[in-house]
């Protein structure tokens, strides 16, 4: 199967909403001025390769999660929707409150 930039942001999108990250990169204010949401997740693409961002502070740092082609991100991206399977999962057993 090819991975397509659908692929990858449908991932990532997932991730945010599962763990309570921000939905948006940036919101603007009312004065015009841009917050970044810290804890958000992306992907974008970059001198031919693929990275995962996560937002670290309001100014727009990021920390680059995992780099590569679109297969190794991707791969990435479902090994990190398989840890939150099995944290829920985990919680479910031992009755723990979220």
């Amino acid at each position: 199967m090819r991975i397509t930039t659908a692929h990858l942001e449908n991932l990532t999108d997932w991730i945010n909403s599962e763990k309570g990250y921000p939905e948006q990169a940036w919101v603007r204010a009312d004065d015009g001025t841009f917050t970044a949401q810290v804890l958000h997740v992306y992907v974008n693409r970059s001198s031919g390769s693929w990275h995962v961002n996560q937002m670290v502070n309001t100014g727009g740092g990021v920390r680059c999660l995992r780099s590569g082609t679109a297969r190794e991100v991707y791969e990435f991206l479902r090994g990190m929707q398989e840890a939150v399977f099995l944290d829920d999962f985990q919680k479910r057993i031992t009755g723990e409150k979220s």
